[in-house]
C-alpha cells in the first residue's frame, strides 16, 4: 500500500505559499513514512496517536498534491486509522483523495461519502471541512448537497463554532456561485430558524459578495444580549434567554428577522 508523491505537480500552491516545513525539511520519504504511521524520528511528543502527530499528518495530506492512483490508498489508510484509533480519524484523508482524482463525479462521491463518516457532534469540524472542500471544488454544482448539509447543522458544537458559519465564510468570496447559495438559503423557509451566529455569518457573506454593507457592520457590533451571541446561538441558550431576558431576547430575534428580510430583498432585486 505504497503512496507516490507527485513531485511533477505543483498543485494549487506556490513555493512561497507552502509552509516552512515543506520548503525546508520535508522529503517524500518523510511524508510517506508519517502517513503510514512509521515516522522517521523518535519523539514522545510527536508520535502516532497524539494530536500533534495528527496535525502533522493533516498538513501532509492537505498541503501536498498526490497522484490519481493514490486516491484509493489514501481512503484505505483513512479506514485503517478509523479502526485503529477513531478519535484520531479526520476528513483530510478523503479531501486529499478527492484532490488527487480528476473526475468530478468521483471527487463528489468521495466527499459525500466522507461527510457521512463523521456523524458525531464533535465531528462537526470534520464535516464542514468536507462541505467547504466540495464547494471549493464544484461550486454551484454542489448547491443541492451543500444546502441540505447547511440546514441539517442548526446546532453549533461547543468550542468548535458553527457549521453554518464555516459554510458562509467559504462561499463569501466565490462570486456568482456564492450569491446563488446565499439567495437559495434566504429563500428557504428554514432560514427563519437560523440563529444569531448563523445570521451574522450570512450577513457578512452577503456584504462581501455585494461589495457593500447591506447590513452595516456597526449594526452587527451594536446588537447585544446579556448571554452573548455564542450562547444564544444554541437551542438551550435561546431557551434560557427567553426565560431570563425576554425583552432583550425579543429585540435580538426581531433584529435578526429584519436582517434576513433585508438580505433576501437585496438578493431578489439584484438577481442573485
Amino acid at each position: 500500500m505504497a503512496l507516490t508523491y507527485d513531485d511533477s505537480s505543483p498543485g494549487p500552491w506556490t513555493d512561497e505559499e507552502l509552509p516552512l516545513l515543506t520548503r525546508t525539511c520535508l522529503t517524500r520519504e518523510f511524508a510517506l513514512a508519517c502517513l503510514h504511521r512509521e515516522p522517521p524520528f523518535e519523539d514522545p511528543w510527536l508520535r502516532p496517536g497524539r494530536y500533534p502527530f495528527k496535525a502533522l499528518c493533516r498538513h501532509l495530506l492537505l498541503d501536498m498534491p498526490y497522484a490519481p492512483r493514490d486516491a484509493d490508498t489514501l481512503l484505505a489508510l483513512e479506514a485503517a486509522e478509523r479502526e485503529k484509533e477513531p478519535s484520531m480519524a479526520m476528513a483530510a484523508w478523503a479531501i486529499a483523495a478527492s484532490r488527487a482524482v480528476p473526475d468530478a463525479d468521483r471527487k463528489r462521491r468521495i466527499l459525500v461519502e466522507a461527510h457521512a463518516r463523521y456523524p458525531r457532534d464533535q465531528d462537526q469540524s470534520e464535516r464542514y471541512r468536507v462541505a467547504c472542500e466540495l464547494w471549493s471544488a464544484a461550486g454551484v454544482n454542489a448547491l443541492d448537497v451543500v444546502r441540505v448539509w447547511y440546514f441539517a447543522e442548526m446546532e453549533p458544537h461547543i468550542n468548535i463554532g458553527g457549521y453554518q458559519q464555516a459554510i458562509a465564510r467559504c462561499v463569501a468570496y466565490t462570486g456568482a456561485g456564492g450569491k446563488r447559495f446565499c439567495a437559495t438559503v434566504l429563500a428557504d423557509p428554514r432560514s427563519k430558524e437560523l440563529r444569531w451566529a448563523a445570521v451574522t455569518s450570512l450577513v457578512r457573506a452577503c456584504n462581501a459578495l455585494a461589495g457593500e454593507e447591506i447590513v452595516r457592520q456597526l449594526e452587527i457590533e451594536r446588537l447585544h444580549h446579556p448571554l452573548g451571541e455564542s450562547t444564544l446561538s444554541r437551542a438551550a441558550g435561546l431557551a434560557a434567554g427567553l426565560e431570563r431576558h425576554p425583552q432583550e431576547t425579543a429585540v435580538v430575534l426581531e433584529t435578526l428577522a429584519a436582517w434576513r428580510a433585508r438580505l433576501a430583498e437585496f438578493a431578489t432585486t439584484r438577481g442573485w
